[in-house]
């Protein structure tokens, strides 16, 4: 029983870190956009984010 809680841990972390990650690659996408790049593309890139869980 006590090997769980810091598992549960370790999970929560690396869950977190991946949460980040899409989060900061999403923002880099969005930020390509305002600076012109197409809607339709950058649509395709944030969806393969997502899709990636």
């Amino acid at each position: 029983m006590t090997g769980t809680i810091p598992e549960a841990i370790h999970q929560a972390k690396a869950a977190a870190s991946a949460r980040k990650n899409r989060e900061t690659a999403i923002h880099r996408i969005l930020d390509q956009y305002q600076q012109g790049r197409g809607a339709s593309a950058c649509m395709d890139d944030i969806k393969r984010i997502l899709a990636r869980d």
